[in-house]
C-alpha cells in the first residue's frame, strides 16, 4: 500500500505492507509473516517516467521446521531499501 503525501514533480510516499510466507520445498519448512513501514520519493521527468528510492523497517516472524525440530525467529530490521525506474501506460 503506499500513500503519496502531494503529486508534483518531487511526490514523497509512505508505503506498508504485509507478507504471507509459505516455503515447504527441500529440508527445511519455512512458515511466518512480514510486516513493514517505509517512506520514499519519486521524481517524476514526464508524467509517464519516473524514478524513485525508499527505505522501510519491518518486522518478521518465522518458524523453521528441519527433521522434527522446529526454530522460531523473530527480527526487526530494515526489511526494505531500494531505488526504481518507472513507466506508466
Amino acid at each position: 500500500i503506499r500513500k503519496y503525501l502531494r503529486i508534483t514533480d518531487l511526490a514523497p510516499f509512505a508505503e506498508g505492507g504485509l507478507q504471507i510466507i509459505s516455503d515447504s520445498g527441500g529440508t527445511t519448512d519455512r512458515t511466518g509473516f512480514q510486516i513493514f513501514a517505509g517512506a520514499g520519493a519519486e521524481y517524476f521527468f514526464h508524467k509517464q517516467f519516473s524514478i524513485e528510492g525508499s527505505a522501510g523497517v519491518g518486522l518478521s516472524l518465522d518458524s523453521y521446521k528441519t527433521a522434527g525440530t522446529t526454530t522460531s525467529s523473530t527480527t526487526l530490521s530494515t526489511q526494505r531499501l531500494g531505488m526504481g525506474l518507472n513507466f506508466y501506460f
